[in-house]
């Protein structure tokens, strides 16, 4: 049976609390909190500078002012995304995850992290972002929450902009 959302928040805080990069990103030989941070987050530049490179290929007309990282973890994509747009909000289910996303956050105010224990993107208006940006998160959840979310991505999408 697929966990409810109370239980994936339960999980993803107990890993939070227990090895936090490794839960997000699970390399052998980095496990015990073994992962060289600045390496952990390079790995998260590199990735999405390589995404930004095919959607600004293939969506030319894709904004920078905004971008929504869902999902966000210890904020690996959302620090890099920074990179690339004005304004990132990362989110995630579990608020000591946000803990240490907000203690390695490096570009000030440019990015928010905030908790979304709900199966709903609500606090954020239609069209909000120009980069809706998920990875390595809906495979946690159960196909009914992973749709509902699929469809709020699209909601909180703005015009031209890219999921």
């Amino acid at each position: 049976m697929p966990m409810r959302l109370w239980q994936v928040r339960r999980h993803w805080n107990l890993f939070a609390r227990r090895d936090p990069f490794w839960a997000v990103l699970t390399t052998p030989g980095t496990e015990g909190n073994r992962w060289a941070i600045d390496e952990f987050f390079a790995r998260g530049q590199r990735e999405v500078d390589a995404a930004i490179t095919t959607i600004q290929a293939r969506l030319p007309g894709t904004g920078r002012r905004q971008a929504l990282d869902f999902g966000c973890g210890v904020g690996r994509i959302t620090q890099a995304l920074a990179q690339h747009f004005d304004r990132v909000t990362g989110v995630d289910i579990s608020s000591d995850m946000l803990v240490h996303a907000r203690r390695h956050n490096r570009h000030g105010d440019r990015v928010a992290y905030e908790h979304n224990p709900v199966a709903h993107l609500g606090r954020f208006a239609d069209g909000t972002f120009d980069l809706v940006f998920s990875v390595l998160t809906l495979q946690h959840l159960a196909p009914e929450y992973s749709r509902r979310y699929l469809a709020e991505f699209m909601r909180v999408c703005a015009p031209h902009g890219a999921v």
